[in-house]
């Protein structure tokens, strides 16, 4: 297979991300909208004076079934139609699944940053933003999905078990169908790619670039019982790539994460922040906006909430 020959089948694996994401997920005419982070003053402070956002390894996110919940989805359906497929797609899922099951061996590890579509939910105040008196900080990541390098994606999340199944089965028959036309046209060839030191088969590659997307839908997959409420979406990143690995303590012990930093010079693309209920809102008003100017984010917007909505 030739460097072109794999350049169109990711293509083709591209394809199949957006439409499936955006026929499942989103209406075709739905935009991202803005997006707010709950932190509180310390959060606040390390964000817009280092220009990064921290990306928490997902084992060390407030739920501790993380991703665990989407990949035993992927894995049940693999397994189901395993047991009725015709032999090829039989060791084509086999070999899927046994990629699935060794991914994060191979560093596909997924670092998160957690944001709403709401500013101002009473439950993420709570929890992540001092009680509430802490902030929501407003990111256009619409036009800024591509700031923080490759391999990090904007995902919104979906908390309907049958449209998660239904992503998932989705997925997993178009990359089968991509790989068995191209197969029948081409046959079985051998090539070597770029960054391997050993080489892979056409199949050992189109089951790689499955799981790929696999892992990145259940980054977007949530528990629907305990979870809806908090209109979530997220920024994530598998592998720690180019960023060193950082640690910080967290309620549950150390707490590996990676700093997500826009090219040298960049700002974030804060939009708004909004402080909780305060004593004096005029003098926590003007704090805020003094300190964005120090930082080169003057003219960013500033509110301070009255009352927390119902």
């Amino acid at each position: 297979m030739t460097d072109d020959e794999k350049l169109y089948l990711d293509r083709e694996f591209s394809k199949i991300a957006g439409r499936v994401w955006t026929s499942k997920i989103l209406k075709s005419n739905d935009e991202v909208p803005d997006l707010f982070h709950y932190t509180n003053a310390t959060g606040l402070l390390g964000i817009v004076r280092s220009r990064s956002l921290w990306a928490t390894h997902f084992q060390s996110m407030n739920d501790p079934s993380e991703m665990r919940y989407g990949m035993n989805l992927a894995h049940g359906l693999i397994n189901a139609l395993v047991d009725q497929g015709p032999k090829k797609k039989v060791q084509f899922l086999r070999g899927a699944a046994k990629c699935l099951d060794n991914a994060f061996a191979r560093g596909a590890t997924p670092y998160v940053v957690s944001f709403s579509d709401d500013g101002r939910l009473p439950k993420q105040w709570k929890e992540y933003g001092d009680g509430g008196a802490g902030f929501s900080i407003a990111f256009d990541l619409a036009r800024s999905s591509n700031l923080f390098g490759e391999g990090t994606s904007v995902l919104k999340i979906t908390y309907d078990a049958a449209v998660q199944g239904d992503i998932l089965s989705s997925t997993i028959e178009e990359f089968w169908n991509v790989f068995q036309e191209w197969e029948l046209r081409c046959g079985q060839h051998e090539f070597a790619l770029p960054s391997a030191p050993h080489e892979y088969s056409l199949e050992s590659h189109c089951q790689s670039q499955l799981v790929s997307l696999l892992l990145t839908e259940c980054v977007a997959f949530k528990n629907p019982s305990p979870y809806r409420g908090e209109q979530e979406w997220r920024l994530a990143r598998f592998s720690p790539g180019g960023s060193p690995l950082r640690f910080r303590s967290g309620p549950r012990g150390i707490v590996p994460y990676i700093e997500l930093m826009p090219p040298s010079g960049q700002k974030l693309p804060i939009k708004r922040v909004i402080q909780g209920p305060t004593a004096d809102p005029t003098l926590a008003k003007g704090s805020v906006e003094t300190l964005l100017d120090e930082c080169g984010y003057a003219g960013v917007e500033v509110e301070v909430s009255a009352i927390l909505q119902p």
